[in-house]
């Protein structure tokens, strides 16, 4: 556990120095809320074309190679009462002869936030599905609750409960911070790093508590009415079902 935090209070610092000199299934779908922001009015589409060289899912490498992950998420803003949406979230193998060994995958979701002051609430359900379905993949379904804070680091706490195939609870802690620059040409980078906790995961994971890190970092490059967003990533193992790598993508957002 020590030598865990020492590695994310490291990166962190690698990180934050060169961004001060000049941020997965989960990370992509959520539209990031400095996106969100620029995009405020009644019914919304957020449409998100993603590149990424691997498939990383909560520190499990579940597809290595390159694959297209694709998404639309409709919101409809409710005032001060919040805002609804919706998911629906592909992915698609592009490694040639190796794709026929994975599968195509489609999720689901529905979500409520509700903002007061700082803090915003959410909760909402996921339907994962796998169409070509074989004996090692399982369809399931859970529920996830999350709390985060408008503030420094940009702090979020999000429970996720699978109570269909897997029964299992994983817990994520996430942190954030973009630096920007004003001006013509402006630079901005955003760097992440999250950290992965699981109970009752036997079927998951090989036993509970801390089982990964992710940390990266991100650009946004605007190209009128659409967002260029590359990112690299580094995901740390600290179970022997999750696995060190770094990883990196591409994805173009647009919002209408």
């Amino acid at each position: 556990m020590i030598r865990s935090v020492f590695l994310l209070v490291a990166t962190w610092l690698g990180l934050c120095s060169f961004g001060a000199a000049q941020q997965a299934r989960d990370a992509v779908t959520y539209t990031p809320v400095e996106y969100r922001d620029k995009h405020q009015h009644g019914f919304e589409v957020d449409l998100n074309a993603s590149l990424y060289s691997t498939f990383i899912f909560r520190g499990r490498h579940l597809y290595d190679g390159i694959s297209l992950q694709p998404s639309i998420q409709p919101r409809y803003s409710l005032g001060q009462y919040g805002t609804v949406s919706g998911l629906l979230w592909f992915l698609a193998p592009l490694e040639g002869d190796r794709a026929s060994d994975t599968y195509f995958v489609m999720d689901q979701g529905l979500a409520y936030d509700y903002t007061y002051s700082r803090f915003t609430f959410s909760v909402g359900q996921y339907w994962y599905g796998y169409p070509k379905r074989s004996n090692s993949v399982n369809s399931t379904s859970e529920l996830w609750g999350a709390l985060s804070l408008d503030t420094i680091l940009s702090p979020s706490f999000t429970v996720y409960w699978d109570y269909d195939a897997f029964d299992s609870l994983y817990y994520e802690i996430s942190l954030s911070h973009t630096f920007k620059q004003s001006g013509d040409g402006a630079f901005n980078m955003t760097i992440f790093s999250s950290l992965g906790f699981a109970s009752n995961a036997e079927k998951v994971y090989d036993h509970g508590g801390l089982v990964q890190i992710t940390s990266g970092v991100s650009t946004d490059i605007e190209l009128g009415s659409l967002t260029l967003r590359p990112m690299v990533a580094y995901t740390g193992s600290e179970d022997g079902a999750t696995t060190n790598k770094a990883w990196g993508g591409v994805s173009i957002l647009w919002s209408f």
